[in-house]
């Protein structure tokens, strides 16, 4: 008999099979790529809180209705499986998309779309090399070409600091202060978890990248580290024990993400060590561009 960790495995397969062939059947003039990355092309998701990233490059012919006809697709497709889930297409940091559904398990769809006419840019596509990177190494070609293959990849502790600044100094530090005016979070926590853990996570892949040297991050050590979430834990812990603490919470809250969800007391912890992770990383980050 299936489980229902499997049932729910086959419904996340089937939703994602569906997408493909309906953007392919669609806009295969258009588009240059599908390629999925992350957790799920290395078949390591959580089902506590499914998150599928996908990459959709855009050929240098597309036009502003393929985007909204990309927009269709995705809607229509989750439309169908609300059944078996509620499905929120995020494209975390810029936009928080609508809900679909009203189940309690929640599949996230995050698309990344980019125009082939800004591989050569600097980063590539506006995204940090660093990131294109961890990327790079999850990666699973769905359709197309493979353009992050045979892209140069290069970047230095210096770049990262750049990159980081922005997303954690800039970004993550002003939106995390405004997220509790986003929601009532008296009602609505459960919104208050999503959008918070999703800052946590991002601060603590900045975290170890900074800790690390130059020549660790060469050798690509931070993978093995951001990959396995006891190692990550246990890396903050003999780092700095303030982060070690932040972490511990992060991580249980991506492992029980729906315990987290509807608990008013464990959404608020949380944010706290959300809030603490993100002002450390932030003081890190200033403190290394100081020298």
């Amino acid at each position: 008999m299936e489980t229902d960790k499997g049932k729910i495995q086959r419904s996340i397969d089937s939703l994602l099979s569906e997408l493909i062939n309906e953007l392919e059947s669609k806009l295969r003039l258009s588009i240059e790529s599908i390629t999925i990355v992350g957790s799920y092309g290395i078949k390591r998701i959580s089902l506590a809180r499914p998150n599928i990233n996908i990459f959709i490059f855009l050929k240098t012919n597309a036009r502003s209705d393929n985007i909204l006809e990309i927009g269709r697709i995705f809607y229509k497709i989750a439309e169908k499986y609300k059944k078996h889930f509620s499905v929120k297409i995020d494209a975390f940091p810029y936009r928080l998309g609508q809900r679909i559904g009203h189940k309690t398990l929640e599949l996230v769809l995050s698309p990344h779309i980019v125009f082939m006419s800004e591989k050569d840019a600097n980063p590539p596509f506006g995204i940090p090399s660093n990131v294109l990177d961890a990327m790079r190494s999850t990666r699973k070609v769905v359709f197309g070409s493979d353009p992050l293959r045979r892209m140069n990849l290069n970047y230095t502790k210096q770049d990262i600091l750049q990159w980081a600044f922005f997303d954690i100094c800039y970004l993550f530090k002003k939106m995390i202060v405004h997220t509790p005016l986003s929601y009532n979070i008296t009602k609505n926590n459960d919104l208050l978890t999503e959008e918070i853990l999703s800052f946590g996570k991002n601060a603590l892949i900045w975290g170890v990248q900074l800790f690390l040297s130059e020549k660790d991050l060469n050798l690509k050590k931070h993978y093995g580290i951001i990959q396995d979430k006891s190692k990550l834990v246990d890396f903050f812990i003999k780092k700095d024990s303030e982060l070690g603490k932040c972490a511990k919470v992060i991580i249980d809250a991506r492992s029980n993400f729906l315990e987290y969800k509807k608990s008013k007391r464990k959404t608020f912890a949380l944010y706290d060590s959300t809030y603490r992770a993100v002002c450390k990383v932030s003081n890190i980050i200033l403190s290394q561009l100081g020298k």
